[in-house]
């Protein structure tokens, strides 16, 4: 696949049958879609016809910020959880005191997942290299820029050729320093992510400025980029400081303009990161102590542990999944957008409110929801021939976002057993084209997230189990153990 034929999907793909409003969904205090579906009908386009859709980038809050300024009961629910988090701490020093005899702050639970501190540093140094392979991406898309004019064909090839093995080299380098050095979860899980989110990045910025080399427009013509894009894309291809500005703002999309705030506001970049850690400070306290004590030791009836293990889990899914959202896609992404002057806040929605996982893939993380619609979903359908297929494409790219979750998890913690793909991409797969009848909207929402819940926990555990199992009971490290479960033998293997 080389870049002409990328850019010509990207470019000049058909009109799509969505609407505005299931791809780009208004925030919670927003009304301004109605006005941009008016707007997206103008600019020379054929009456009764829709333009593609392109993510258009507005200044706007995120979900739970508007909530919390504009609704007291909301931030009634926001100092409970503040206070939740004291008596926890408060339970957890006053035992450790009592255990110990004397005062005592445990401060080896919060940073097991980060190691020592050389090892900490070691990380810091390999993400500096990542960065900076990263940024030749750029110089080296100028290069095939100039090559494109003299040999289309050929630059097309090689430099395609080129960014697939830069890829593949970066992975396979990540994974071998982090087996080598036998680096921490915690540590391994930044360094993972953060290779996949320069990946993303990188291929976005390529897509969205090829076009511009293989079929050139201008601002003032009245349709296409100059109109899908709003003015956030130029002709220009984007230089070294506008992509090295985009692969620190909290996107996934490149474009060449994006909304900014007036002024960076540190107090509310410093409440946000405060938020981050003390999200953490829960995550922590509920995995030391509701999670851990039920691995300790290998168990003397092991079909009731692991019976009342994973029903302890699932009580806890829904939880840990509201402390995930708060603490990445909302204080973190938030704290992202105000170091960086970034606007638009449009991280997630409100999935809580959700009656079927259609919905839900699309509110819960609209970063990561934005690129696979833009890069995968629609050039899947691109390829399709068949309405059937087109209709089912979204199958092949609930798969595929499961593929690259998978991987990430399984570099974090060094073996792969492929929970997640089952439960997320078999799964929630067959959950998708599911649709809510009879029942009342509650109802449905109260299931939608029981089942959610359930989910979640059942999948954390059996992550845990798999990954205690493998302390408990040793093998050799070799490509082939790192892919074969060990919970049966580790628990019934031995009796």
């Amino acid at each position: 696949m080389t870049l002409t034929d990328l850019n010509k999907r990207t470019l000049f793909r058909r009109p799509q049958k969505e609407s505005l409003q299931e791809d780009d969904v208004q925030n919670v205090h927003s009304s301004s879609n109605k006005q941009e579906e008016a707007d997206g009908s103008k600019g020379g386009h054929k009456k009764g016809k829709r333009q593609p859709h392109f993510k258009v980038f507005r200044a706007r809050e995120s979900t739970i910020t508007s909530l919390r300024y504009n609704n007291p009961h909301f931030e009634t629910l926001v100092n409970a959880g503040i206070c939740l988090m004291v008596t926890m701490c408060l339970y957890d020093l006053i035992k450790n005191s009592y255990e110990k005899g004397r005062f005592y702050l445990d401060t080896d639970d919060y940073f097991f997942a980060f190691g020592t501190i050389d090892k900490a540093f070691f990380s810091v140094f390999v993400w500096l290299c990542l960065m900076l392979a990263c940024l030749l991406v750029q110089p080296a898309f100028m290069l095939w820029k100039r090559a494109y004019r003299s040999a289309p064909k050929l630059s097309n090839l090689f430099f395609s050729l080129l960014f697939i093995g830069y890829n593949m080299c970066a992975h396979i380098i990540v994974i071998s320093l982090i087996v080598v050095y036998d680096l921490e979860p915690g540590l391994s899980l930044v360094i993972s992510v953060e290779q996949i989110r320069l990946t993303m990045k990188s291929y976005s910025y390529i897509r969205e400025n090829a076009c511009k080399v293989v079929r050139p427009w201008k601002e003032t013509d009245e349709t296409g980029p100059a109109v899908w894009y709003k003015g956030q894309l130029k002709p220009k291809v984007g230089n070294f400081r506008q992509y090295f500005y985009f692969l620190f703002v909290p996107t996934l999309l490149y474009r060449d303009e994006y909304p900014r705030t007036e002024k960076f506001k540190y107090k509310r970049a410093a409440q946000y990161f405060g938020e981050f850690i003390c999200l953490l400070v829960v995550a922590v306290m509920v995995m030391k102590n509701f999670i851990r004590p039920s691995f300790l030791a290998l168990p003397e009836d092991p079909p009731r542990y692991l019976l009342m293990s994973s029903l302890g889990l699932m009580s806890l899914g829904l939880f840990l999944l509201v402390l995930t959202n708060g603490a990445i896609l909302h204080a973190w992404m938030n704290f992202g957008a105000e170091m960086t002057c970034f606007a638009d806040r449009h991280f997630y929605e409100d999935w809580w409110t959700c009656i079927d996982y259609q919905t839900f893939y699309r509110k819960w993380n609209y970063v990561v929801y934005d690129w696979i619609h833009a890069y995968i979903y629609q050039d899947l359908k691109m390829y399709a021939k068949s309405r059937i297929f087109n209709k089912i494409s979204v199958i092949p790219t609930i798969i595929i976002s499961s593929i690259f979750h998978e991987y990430v998890l399984a570099v974090a913690l060094k073996y792969c057993v492929p929970f997640l793909s089952l439960e997320f991409g078999i799964l929630g797969g067959m959950f998708y084209f599911l649709r809510p009848v009879l029942l009342g909207q509650r109802i449905w929402n109260t299931l939608f997230l029981l089942s959610l819940g359930v989910g979640q926990g059942l999948m954390i555990w059996c992550y845990a189990i798999e990954y205690y199992s493998r302390l408990y009971c040793p093998k050799e490290d070799t490509m082939l153990n790192a892919f074969i479960p060990r919970t049966y033998e580790c628990f019934f293997g031995k009796t």
